[in-house]
């Protein structure tokens, strides 16, 4: 008995010095809210809350307890941790996946069809794979993972409907084999190389609906790609909630051309821009020359991550043709393969892209095709499929020329990173416009393209943005931005920039043809 007692002694001040040591370590997050307590900023309710949420997100040791939960479940047999379930072929993906109703979402994607089909303008729906397979072996008795159903079900509406449709999962999750080889083990992505598989099934597709075209061959040829790898070095999405072990970490892929590239890519409302080849345009290295499984997402060493627009150009693509893909970020990889192929690829994400709707930017940008890609979880996410249809796709086709300048210079200032110039103001509310420009030459220091925005001075809010790689508009003489005023705003205006915004210093710009048009129906 005597025993006993010393043994929960020991043990309770075991618990007491990590108590202790906890608390102390991490004094620093209850700071602010004890001080905004005491200053009356704070009830007590509300120090609390502000106290426990801090902990929950900053606490130092916190990933130390998640390893630590996960090794311990693992231990004990378990299969489900944190609502994370591991799969009879030890990777890992969500523990229950709901049935939804699919129609609406079908629904909108079939007006949308119809309403491009009659500008010229084809759609293809393509369904990703999720990381289950079609007949659910992989989950564990008991779960459920109506992903695939969702999919089916929305499938059969837009097949029934005559929308193009290409469902890659018939030979990416037709058996358990498959997920393991085109999935991440800890993340709920595809790895790139099913990313890449994908590629090569969609581009047989197009070849299809697009036979005088170049699309399917050389660039589809994984041997003119090289695989590379960093072995333990990234902690999907769904081992981040599990810990390093419960089911390991994953290697890190990434696939680069063995062929010779020249392209850029624009993160349009972050304002980066690349240029150069591949790697340079697509590949973000951060992910590569720092592991942290916790702190960082390396699926995102393709592009960055995933954004409101970005924009791929390439003048010595072989294929002539302009698309836009509606994403998931399953297609992070996979616009950057598509990069190769074609000389315009614009990819919006309807999760964060505010500047307008998905028939409004379709009829500014005018595409020759659209590509909606989402994976089977994304079938039960309305804010992916837009609006459907709407009337903007039929009307604004007047304009009127309201401004013209035959020549402009921005003078190069040191140490000014946003030196711009105000093109037009009196922009009104709810219209569209387009602004033209005949040719942009660089006077002084050195850019890549120039950044233009619609701007409120008033509010100092910026509404819509973009950029013109110089490069490829002088060669192909597409210098064009059709944007649609927002329906609210006080002074908005349209501005020039003499480089990247936020990048001007010591740049100066000239310009020629400019032209301003306003829709008038």
């Amino acid at each position: 008995m005597k025993s006993n007692t010393i043994i929960k002694g020991i043990i309770t001040g075991v618990v007491i010095v990590i108590v202790l040591n906890l608390a102390y370590s991490n004094k620093n997050l209850i700071e602010e809210p004890i001080q905004k307590y005491f200053a009356k900023e704070y009830n007590f309710e509300e120090a609390k809350d502000a106290i426990t949420t801090t902990y929950v997100e900053n606490l130092k040791q916190k990933y130390w307890f998640i390893n630590l939960n996960g090794l311990f479940v693992r231990l004990t047999g378990g299969r489900v941790c944190n609502d994370i379930v591991l799969l009879n072929n030890g990777m890992l993906t969500d523990a229950n996946v709901a049935s939804y109703d699919t129609t609406n979402n079908a629904l909108m994607v079939e007006e949308l069809s119809e309403q491009l089909k009659n500008k010229g303008i084809d759609l293809l729906y393509v369904q990703s794979p999720s990381k289950m397979d079609l007949n659910n072996d992989l989950l564990p008795l008991g779960l459920v993972n109506e992903g695939n159903n969702n999919a089916n079900q929305l499938i059969e509406h837009l097949e029934n409907n005559n929308v193009n449709v290409l469902d890659l999962r018939t030979d990416m999750a037709d058996t358990p084999e498959h997920i393991k080889e085109y999935f991440y083990d800890t993340d709920h992505h595809w790895n790139p190389i099913g990313a890449f598989h994908a590629f090569q099934e969609i581009s047989k597709y197009l070849q299809g609906m697009y036979p005088d075209e170049e699309i399917n061959g050389y660039y589809q040829d994984i041997e003119n790609w090289d695989i590379h790898r960093k072995e333990d070095w990234f902690l999907g999405s769904r081992g981040k909630r599990t810990g390093t072990y419960f089911a390991g970490v994953d290697d890190l892929i990434w696939l680069t051309p063995k062929f010779d590239t020249e392209m850029s890519f624009a993160n349009i409302y972050r304002g980066d821009f690349y240029y150069g080849d591949y790697e340079t345009a697509n590949i973000r290295e951060e992910y590569i020359n720092e592991k942290d499984y916790f702190n960082r997402n390396a699926y995102c060493v393709y592009i960055g991550g995933d954004f409101p627009l970005t924009k791929h150009r390439n003048s010595y693509a072989p294929v002539d043709m302009k698309i836009l893909i509606v994403k998931d970020s399953f297609v992070l990889p996979l616009e950057s393969y598509f990069s190769t192929v074609f000389k315009e690829v614009d990819v919006i994400d309807l999760r964060h892209y505010t500047a307008g709707t998905l028939d409004e930017y379709i009829l500014e940008s005018n595409p020759d095709l659209v590509i909606m890609n989402f994976n089977t979880y994304g079938v039960s996410s309305e804010v992916l499929y837009g609006t459907g249809a709407d009337v903007s796709l039929e009307s604004n086709k007047t304009t009127e020329k309201i401004g013209e300048l035959e020549f402009l210079k921005i003078y190069s200032a040191p140490e000014n990173n946003y030196n711009c110039q105000t093109l037009y103001n009196n922009i009104e509310t709810g219209r569209k416009y387009t602004l033209k420009c005949e040719t942009i030459e660089v006077a002084e220091g050195y850019t890549d393209a120039i950044s233009m925005l619609l701007y409120d001075s008033e509010t100092q809010t910026t509404y819509d943005c973009d950029m013109w790689d110089l490069r490829y508009s002088n060669k192909d003489g597409q210098y064009e931005w059709t944007f649609t005023a927002p329906s609210e705003g006080n002074n908005l205006e349209l501005i020039v920039y003499s480089g990247i915004c936020g990048k001007t210093s010591n740049i100066g710009i000239e310009m020629t043809g400019i032209e301003l048009y306003k829709y008038t129906d």
